[in-house]
């Protein structure tokens, strides 16, 4: 499965690099904390978790990658499951907007 975050949603980095995810009409907001911005962003429906969590690690030499794997499927599930992300299952879409990049 290849997340992509759905297009109608808009995010804002925050200072902190926490990243506020919010619906247009304002009915949904999230706030994910700097590791789950870093997720967000790689939620482009090119990259499984598998390749997430590589990324994660590669960052963080000192993480435990099967720790690291485990935490981003989990985020994944959480934000499926709260209409966030869908699979892109290989095709190529826009992503929703973001106000900074990695």
């Amino acid at each position: 499965m290849l997340p992509r975050r759905k297009a109608h949603l808009r995010a804002r980095e925050l200072p902190d690099g926490a990243t506020m995810v919010m619906a247009p009409d304002g009915s949904m907001a999230l706030l994910l904390n700097p590791m789950g911005s870093v997720v967000w962003r790689l939620c482009d429906g090119r990259r499984g978790a598998a390749e997430i969590a590589g990324f994660i690690v590669r960052e963080l030499p000192d993480a435990a990658a099967q720790r690291v794997l485990s935490d981003v499927e989990s985020l994944l599930g959480e934000l499926r499951v709260a209409g966030l992300i869908d699979d892109a299952a290989g095709e190529s879409q826009p992503c929703g907007s973001i106000d900074s990049e990695l």
